[in-house]
């Protein structure tokens, strides 16, 4: 697991939806992977983007709007969203048919 250990903003409140928090409770690996990711999106690495949404996420630290990362495990291809709201009070993490 790569460290990432500066958080270039708060996330507030996380909130999990309930088919995230049943696929961290399958395996130790799979919160292990969410934790990272979140970790990731707090470091503003914006994971599997177009570059033009990562600049968009890039400004909106500048300018306090929504932030919103995708990150796949390379096995199996399973995709989650992290979305920061723009006043940072809550972040979700969901499955894409989730949100």
């Amino acid at each position: 697991m790569t460290p990432y250990t500066e958080a270039k903003f708060k996330t507030g409140k996380l909130i999990a939806t309930a088919g995230i928090a049943n696929f961290i409770n399958q395996i130790a690996w799979n919160h292990i992977w969410v934790d990272e990711c979140l970790q990731r999106h707090k470091a503003g690495d914006w994971g599997d983007l177009e570059q033009e949404d990562k600049e968009a996420n890039d400004q909106a630290l500048e300018y306090g709007d929504r932030l919103f990362s995708s990150y796949i495990t390379d096995e199996g291809g399973t995709k989650i969203w992290i979305i920061t709201d723009a006043d940072r009070l809550h972040t979700n993490i969901s499955f894409p048919h989730e949100y």
